[in-house]
């Protein structure tokens, strides 16, 4: 239909996705397509071909890598839109990275008007393997010709890799490989989606590689095909990830079944022959039933579609648990796919959370864990893999928006929102009384970056000492959007200070993390030091410094010693810490090298230790709101005069309220209400509450309320304190820290 030699017009319609107003196109409806979280996009978003050829031509091609066989299974659907039967010549080539030919195949086919079919087995000698460490491309070239007269070539490249489980670990080309993931949602200052330049493509994958992760995982959107030529050539995993749903959306419509199985049907068949694509991730933490059942039959079609590659149906298990398809296995392996935020302060319960990961109650009782349940679904003794970790600090909003301001685009959400959010920012600060501390914006992003560093460090540490874990998943690479904080590289490609460069610490093949009984020590009590060895590498012969020094710099404790960095998980220092005569702040810092000097890894890790005159009890009366026998007797040992409270109590003695007996009668809550307007004090020690909401059945707090703990999940909660008598002796001036 095109009359070459004069200008030919193509009109193009787009139809959807309707997200702001309540129409109705061709039977699309809002909020109805299959959509992501972040960039809106829409239209002609990525680059676009027109090719023309003769009456024959590939309409698609599928190189299935055999590494075992050393083989590629070449798969071609020819499209012959004449109306005769017609002879052609297909020349297959594959050519090395020089461009040099190594293996090739010519053969006549038949082919009927309509579809034709094709596949051939190709021999590659010596076959090289693409991996991260090196990323080998081969490309094929497909020529179909008819009489010498070319009808259509195509050239595409490929790499000979498989990435599989087995014994319960990950394996890439027949070795086993840790994953060291980050999460990664392609948002772009002006691009929205689709990054500003290849350049800043780039520099977010090399950001990533230089920060020790091996996968990047895109979420719920396939990257621009820009972006994986690059993953391709710079040798990173990707996680395949069809537009299927995000939380709560799309609406659930009787056609929403289809529009997902299209989804998984394009994304597959777009990229099923990226060397960098190891795994398809169907779903992410499912609500919906009739998302549910579609989790089994796009298993399936990913599987007919796609014999090759890992296949998971859904991040999170939040449905059933998670199932793992391995290569050209139809059957599922039940496998533990967990997310977990656990705030900006990794204490006891959450590290012991990570290790018990994959353990009974009866082993986790054996080793003495008493960790917070992490994930949904999760199974002893299955694999398992954390594909969602981390926390949160904004950028450095001070030079964000100075960068958009002149390279910007006023038009763009990013824009906006950026410069919303750093106004906002110094508006809290002005009304909550806290802008003294920080004259310097820039210096508050970085304590909140700081915050961030310290909580995926410590997390993914925790991670790393559990051997039943296979990898993890850093929230996130970029920021942007409702993820802004999340990110260790902010939306313009740059890293965020002590965020980046602790999480690249703690991705590194040596590292050692250290651990205490408690974070806060009593000196009369004392504590156990635990220093746990990760190698990622093979065994080596080491030297192990583990140094103690006090607030002044003097060192309280020293050890030297000679020790096998064994590969794996190992304990490499146990002692038990006698702290009498310590007080105050301490950091224990641990050097590892091998036998040349060399520094293999270091760390450190600081506590606080308290005197018992530091933590005894004021000697002034405390009334209690409701009987508590343990409590009341506590108090008498510590010689505090002990009360019950009553309509004469006065307000300077403080009122304690601790869990509450019905037997108890205590005096209705509007008694202890008035003496709270009076200006007395009411400390509540313990409240019976459900996850969420708080039990209205307690007649000293008869409200119903949501709970919203202050943790923060992929922002920082910088909790601001302010120079003030009660805290005399501790930090203050800026955010709390571990200490409190």
């Amino acid at each position: 239909m095109i009359k070459a030699g004069t200008t030919n017009n193509l009109i193009i319609r787009v139809v959807g996705p309707i997200t702001l107003t309540e129409n109705n196109i061709d039977g699309i409806g809002q909020m109805e397509t299959a959509q992501w979280r972040g960039g809106l996009s829409a239209g002609i978003w990525q680059d676009v071909q027109l090719i023309a050829t003769g009456d024959i031509y590939v309409e698609d091609v599928f190189v299935q890598p055999d590494i075992h066989a050393q083989t590629a299974v070449i798969e071609a659907i020819l499209n012959h839109t004449g109306t005769q039967n017609q002879t052609i010549e297909v020349s297959l080539h594959i050519r090395n990275d020089t461009g040099m030919i190594v293996a090739s195949d010519r053969h006549e086919m038949e082919l009927h008007p309509g579809i034709n079919h094709m596949a051939k087995t190709i021999n590659i000698p010596d076959a090289q393997y693409w991996s991260p460490d090196d990323p080998y491309l081969y490309q094929l070239d497909i020529t179909l010709s008819h009489h010498d007269s070319r009808s259509d070539n195509l050239n595409m490249r490929f790499g000979m890799r498989e990435l599989t489980i087995k014994n319960k670990d990950f394996y890439l080309n027949g070795k086993r490989i840790y994953i060291k993931a980050t999460f990664f949602e392609g948002l772009y200052p002006n691009g929205i989606s689709y990054p500003d330049s290849k350049e800043m493509a780039r520099r977010e994958i090399q950001l990533a590689k230089e920060a020790g992760f091996n996968m990047i995982r895109p979420w719920r959107r396939p990257p621009a095909p820009m972006w994986l030529d690059l993953a391709d050539e710079m040798g990173v995993l990707v996680v395949g990830s069809p537009v299927l749903e995000c939380m709560t959306l799309p609406l659930s419509t009787p056609y929403l079944s289809k529009r997902v199985e299209h989804e998984v049907r394009q994304s597959i068949l777009r990229d099923r022959n990226r060397a960098c694509v190891v795994q398809w991730e169907l779903f992410n933490e499912l609500h919906r039933p009739v998302l549910k059942q579609l989790m089994r039959p796009m298993a399936m079609l990913a599987r007919d579609l796609d014999p090759t590659r890992l296949i998971l149906d859904e991040s999170g298990g939040w449905a059933y648990g998670a199932n793992m398809y391995l290569p050209n296995e139809y059957e599922p392996t039940k496998f533990n796919d967990i997310h977990n935020y656990a705030g900006p302060f990794v204490n006891r319960f959450h590290y012991e959370g990570y290790l018990s990961i994959g353990l009974t109650e009866e082993e986790k009782k054996s080793k003495g864990y008493q960790g917070s349940k992490v994930g949904r679904n999760v199974v002893p003794g299955l694999m398992s893999y954390v594909s969602e970790l981390g926390y949160g600090s904004l950028p450095d909003l001070t030079e964000v928006t100075a960068l958009f301001k002149t390279k910007g685009n006023p038009l763009t959400p990013a824009y906006r929102y950026h410069l919303r959010l750093h106004d906002e920012q110094q508006k809290m600060l002005r009304e909550s009384g806290f802008a003294p501390l920080y004259p310097d914006m820039q210096q508050f992003y970085l304590d909140q970056q700081s915050i961030h560093g310290t909580a995926n460090k410590r997390m993914i540490e925790a991670v790393r000492s559990n051997p039943l874990v296979d990898g993890y998943c850093i929230h996130a690479l970029a920021a942007g959007d409702w993820i802004l904080g999340a990110g260790l590289i902010d939306i313009w490609r740059r890293p965020k200070s002590y965020a980046y460069e602790a999480t690249r610490a703690a991705n590194q093949p040596h590292i050692v993390s250290i651990r205490l009984a408690s974070r806060n020590v009593y000196a009369q009590t004392g504590t156990t030091l635990d220093v746990t060895g990760i190698n990622d590498l093979a065994s080596i012969q080491a030297n192990v410094r583990v140094e103690i020094s006090n607030g002044k710099g003097k060192t309280v404790f020293k050890r030297s010693f000679q020790k096998e960095f064994t590969s794996g998980i190992s304990t490499l220092f146990t002692s038990m810490l006698d702290t009498k005569k310590w007080k105050g702040n301490y950091t224990i810092n641990v050097q590892v090298h091998d036998q040349s000097g060399n520094q293999l890894t270091h760390n450190r890790y600081t506590f606080d230790v308290f005197p018992q005159k530091n933590v005894r009890l004021q000697k002034r009366e405390i009334a209690l709101f409701n009987k508590n026998t343990a409590l009341s007797d506590y108090f008498r040992t510590q010689h505090v005069p002990v009360s019950s409270f009553n309509t004469t109590t006065p307000t300077s003695v403080p009122v304690v309220v601790t869990d509450y007996n019905s037997a108890d009668k205590p005096l209705p809550f509007s008694t202890l209400l008035s003496f709270v307007k009076k200006g007395g004090t009411a400390l509540y020690l313990q409240h019976q509450y459900k996850l969420g909401r708080i039990e209205t059945d307690h007649p000293a707090f008869p409200f119903t309320a949501k709970v919203h703990p202050a943790r923060g999940l992929w922002t920082c909660m910088p909790h601001l304190i302010h120079d003030h008598p009660i805290f005399n002796g501790l930090p203050s001036g800026g955010p709390m820290r571990n200490l409190f």
